[in-house]
């Protein structure tokens, strides 16, 4: 049984890092920023699949992070591939680099350029449809392979109607887990943990985004993250305490993992920063939040 089902079937809190693949071709920076984490006490990692122009693979990158010591989550998309390439590479994954779990996302569009040649990905299948090819596969394959899917929330009404039953289908299709846009604190939070752990079957990682510059915080809140939502409430109290930021949320991520482990939770991801100079404040942060309780 691979480590993270053997987790969820015991019920063992898990904390992983979130990490954005870079567009430039070293590993050297990534591979200290891994052995940091290890260090501070992380033992997973996800790895996001971006459209927004050419960075390192995401599956590739996931081998490398099990090299280091690290179970990874990588995501995968049919936006760029059709779907037996991306089998395929997952097969080589699971193979060659001991990758053993996956999240099916939908994936952002390609951005349109000007040019009557181009074309905005593959899109042989959606999300869904690619869950239910990947749980077949490793069926037919006999694979020990987790599938992951994502779930985004928005404001009640016919949207969040529409996510509650796009995630249904799949979970349906077979996903074993779900991963969800992140949660932020706020006056309903805990409202909304309720809400996450009454509409979710599978054992569930809650997202979490520390935020440490001011670009990232007016970009979530003014709405231009797909699937991300910073409360009013949330960015009103970080911009009146934003020299205090880094006290401020970990304390806010310590009693949320504490709320997040009684409601039954299988754990959370974090978020890393999208700029390396914030990877640093990134690292103290985890210790402090560890230091508050936050069990990783």
């Amino acid at each position: 049984m691979n480590n993270l089902k053997r987790a969820f079937a015991e019920k063992r809190w898990i904390t992983s890092v979130q990490l954005d693949p870079f567009k430039n071709s070293s590993a050297d920076f990534m591979k200290k920023l891994l052995l940091d984490l290890k260090e501070v006490g992380i033992a997973i990692a996800d790895i996001n699949s971006s459209a927004k122009g050419i960075k390192q693979d995401s599956l590739q990158m996931a081998a490398g992070v099990e090299a280091a010591g690290l179970r990874a989550i990588p995501h995968i998309t049919a936006r760029d591939s059709l779907t037996e390439a991306v089998l395929s590479q997952v097969l080589g994954a699971y193979s060659w680099g001991g990758v053993r779990n996956v999240l099916v996302i939908k994936g952002d569009p390609k951005e349109k350029k000007r040019s009557r040649r181009f074309r905005g990905g593959v899109y042989e299948h959606d999300s869904t449809e690619l869950i239910r090819r990947l749980v077949a596969f490793k069926i037919e394959r006999e694979l020990d392979l987790s599938v992951g899917c994502a779930f985004s929330q928005t404001r009640p009404g016919k949207k969040m109607i529409y996510e509650l039953k796009r995630l249904e289908r799949k979970i349906s299709a077979g996903a074993d887990f779900v991963m969800t846009q992140p949660v932020f604190y706020h006056p309903a939070w805990k409202r909304e943990l309720g809400f996450l752990k009454a509409s979710i079957s599978k054992p569930f990682l809650a997202g979490l985004w520390p935020i440490f510059d001011l670009e990232t915080r007016e970009k979530i809140w003014q709405g231009e993250i797909t699937g991300v939502i910073l409360p009013d409430a949330a960015h009103k109290e970080l911009c009146l305490n934003w020299e205090k930021r880094m006290a401020l949320q970990a304390e806010w991520f310590s009693e949320m993992f504490g709320e997040m482990r009684k409601a039954g939770a299988a754990g959370v991801y974090m978020v890393t920063p999208f700029r390396k100079k914030f990877f640093d404040e990134f690292l103290e942060f985890l210790r402090m939040v560890k230091e508050k309780g936050g069990a990783f």
